[in-house]
């Protein structure tokens, strides 16, 4: 398996899927994120090769 995921997901780019996976993650834990705990999840998403499991952690 590949460290990194080449995302091309209906033309969204891979920050766009990381913004819609940070999005999902805090819908799922029912909360509101501050804005620093919502740009690093995304960030933690596209570093990760927009992984979900890394995402979580």
């Amino acid at each position: 398996m590949t460290d990194n995921v080449n995302v091309e997901i209906g033309g969204k780019s891979k920050y766009e899927v990381a913004y819609n996976m940070a999005e999902y993650i805090f819908a799922l834990e029912g909360k509101g994120p501050t804005r620093e705990q919502f740009l690093k999840t995304v960030y933690d998403c596209i570093v990760s090769g927009v992984s979900p499991t890394p995402c979580l952690a």
